[in-house]
């Protein structure tokens, strides 16, 4: 089994080299040449925060929307059409759009991806120094 797991490995891997040694784990050594690539990873906005704004913001999406990372799109058809993790309304969604800055910012935040709402609130944030008045009714997360 390990020769043909090692075996997989070195079709799989072109340039990767098996090696077998009996009563051990097959490793893999490799040669590989390098090139220059830059490859630019998006990173979540609310990591650059504080911690204890992190927290506040895990909050909010908890309690707006009971919502956990992976499900962001959830409409609230009860109070005024807010979308999303941060159950963010209508005319606060257009603001964001129009003023945040960034490019390719859906229409709803239905819409968005989650690094996208997590983009808005994080804006949200410095532009009133705080989550308020937006957020202003979550109690629970001591705003």
């Amino acid at each position: 089994m390990r020769f043909v797991l090692s075996a997989l490995t070195a079709v799989l891997f072109s340039g990767f080299t098996p090696t077998i040694k009996h009563s051990e784990a097959p490793t893999v050594s490799s040669t590989v040449a390098t090139t220059a690539t830059t490859t630019t990873i998006p990173v979540d906005p609310i990591l650059t925060l504080p911690k204890s704004v992190q927290d506040t913001i895990a909050c909010i999406a908890y309690v707006e929307s009971r919502s956990v990372p992976g499900r962001p799109h959830l409409v609230d058809t009860s109070y005024a059409d807010a979308e999303g993790m941060y159950q963010i309304m209508p005319e606060e969604w257009r603001l964001f759009r129009s003023q945040g800055g960034y490019f390719g910012i859906p229409l709803t935040p239905n819409e968005a991806t989650q690094l996208q709402q997590d983009e808005a609130i994080v804006w949200f944030y410095h532009r009133n120094a705080g989550f308020r008045p937006e957020w202003s009714g979550d109690f629970s997360c001591r705003l």
